[in-house]
């Protein structure tokens, strides 16, 4: 019974420790490009174009960003948050 109870008291350490661990997660997870790449082939049907990111880094984008940010800042002024 002790045993089991140490075990499971181990496993936790080992998860807690890969949870905090850099090198863990590097290995582990995909390069930031990569994943956009795969969101973009899959919008591609969706939206008739392939989006990337130097569309979202354009004048066009930027105007997005600013009109996007602009309702955000109205939404929560009329919802008493400043």
């Amino acid at each position: 019974m002790e045993a089991t109870r140490q075990h499971k008291i181990n496993a936790k350490r080992t998860l807690l420790t890969k949870k905090y661990n850099k090198e863990f997660w590097a290995k582990n997870m995909k390069p930031l490009g990569e994943i956009e790449e795969e969101l973009a082939t899959k919008a591609e049907p969706v939206l008739g174009f392939k989006p990337s990111s130097k569309f979202k880094r354009g004048p066009i984008g930027i105007l997005i960003y600013v009109l996007c940010g602009i309702v955000a800042f109205i939404s929560m002024r009329s919802a008493g948050v400043f």
